[in-house]
């Protein structure tokens, strides 16, 4: 009775070394690709002055009451006060003017 329950547990951690091993050498799936390029650079431009300038999302974003991710920054030229969410279609930054 203790050698067939060795033997299964024995033939169980080989199957899930297996499983680990594979999951380790997968390439990345399509999810984690989109993941990674939302968290890619873009290259934006200030409302007021047309000054582009580079905006890197946050790994903790704010998301405000109506359920977007929100940013409050500075123009780095001309210093104006602007507001911005993520386009949840094409996950980029949409700006204006901070009222």
């Amino acid at each position: 009775m203790w050698e067939k329950a060795r033997v299964r547990f024995y033939l169980e951690v080989q199957v899930f070394e297996q499983i680990f091993k594979s999951s380790n050498e997968a390439p990345m799936t399509p999810n984690q690709t989109k993941i990674q390029e939302a968290l890619d650079p873009q290259t934006v431009a200030c409302p007021k002055c047309h000054a582009e300038f580079v905006f890197y999302r946050s790994s903790a974003a704010h998301i405000d009451d109506y359920g977007f991710e929100s940013y409050q920054l500075e123009c780095p030229q001309c210093g104006t006060p602007l507001s911005g969410i993520i386009d949840p279609a094409d996950d980029k930054l949409l700006l204006s003017q901070a009222s």
